[in-house]
């Protein structure tokens, strides 16, 4: 149903329209990327939560992960709750995207780049964490890879849909990485 990718939790279905649409069961959804892609990548798509969950709803990805993800790397999410909507990556601290609205039905694009130890986050063209050491975690660089994931231990059963995800190996630190400045960071993927 999914070539290349592994449900670990939740309820994962490929769409009509080339969607991934991930469901969470008792708060938990986990899709894995089988590729194993380094220390040094980037992944970009969309993500849009289709239904609203009166206290939370929440898409996300792993990063850095572990095959079968035995180690669990790194977890870049993002949360929708009716006060706020907050971006998290690891256990750095958390942002809170004032201005930035997050609407059930509606398309949001992230960009997620990781050179090395350093990661480079944007949510609809606006970066939320600029070359943020992660050189702390417990990284194993020629085994990491991806996942698309949600947690939360409350029992929560949102959902989410992601399109037009784009994964690739870097060879060079990217454009604008340093200084969050990705000229092609608020660009659209085109779905699939």
């Amino acid at each position: 149903d999914l070539p290349g990718w592994r449900t670990h939790e939740g309820e994962w279905q490929a769409q009509a329209d080339g969607s991934i649409l991930g469901k969470a069961v008792g708060g938990e959804m986990t899709l894995e990327c089988k590729a194993l892609i380094g220390d040094s990548f980037e992944i970009r798509g969309e993500f849009e939560f289709v239904k609203d969950v009166e206290r939370l709803n929440q898409a996300g990805l792993l990063l850095a992960c572990a095959p079968d993800l035995k180690e669990r790397g790194m977890r870049f999410r993002i949360d929708k709750r009716r006060e706020r909507n907050n971006v998290e990556l690891g256990n750095l601290e958390r942002d809170v995207m004032g201005g930035v609205t997050l609407a059930t039905g509606t398309r949001n694009r992230f960009l997620v780049q990781m050179w090395k130890r350093k990661v480079t986050v944007y949510v609809n063209g606006r970066p939320v964490y600029i070359a943020s050491d992660v050189s702390n975690r417990d990284i194993d660089s020629v085994k990491a890879g991806v996942a698309l994931c949600a947690s939360r231990k409350q029992g929560l059963n949102y959902e989410a849909r992601y399109r037009g995800l784009q994964v690739r190996r870097l060879a060079e630190m990217p454009e604008g990485f340093e200084t969050g400045q990705r000229t092609d960071a608020s660009k659209g993927s085109e779905p699939r």
